[in-house]
């Protein structure tokens, strides 16, 4: 988990709902609110070496499937995704980068 001074706490939105069982930071982290223990993330794998993803992810209780940390920290920090607009983009295209300054909503 990143320890820096100008770090944001928000309670995690997802599909327009607040969830205040966890955290996200603006570097990235998703944590549980109560303990601040954060969850752990992974690389989902690829489907094949030419497609796939590379997009790390996080198992959250209540919810069927693995959430892509980009679109929880996206949401979160910028909002539900605008009419038009629901890729979420890295500005400096590395994946791995999660910080709420890197994420926008594009077409």
């Amino acid at each position: 988990m990143t320890k820096k001074k100008d770090i944001k706490w928000k309670f995690m939105k997802v599909n327009g709902v607040l969830n205040r069982a966890y955290k996200v930071s603006n570097y990235g982290d998703v944590v549980h609110a109560k303990t601040m223990v954060p969850l752990k993330q992974w690389e989902m794998r690829k489907k094949s070496k030419t497609n796939g993803s590379d997009y790390q992810a996080v198992s959250i209780p209540g919810f069927k499937s693995h959430l892509r940390v980009h679109r929880i920290v996206c949401e979160t920090f910028h909002g539900a995704a605008p009419a038009g607009k629901e890729l979420v983009n890295h500005k400096d295209e590395f994946k791995s980068n999660n910080k709420a300054s890197n994420l926008q909503w594009v077409t």
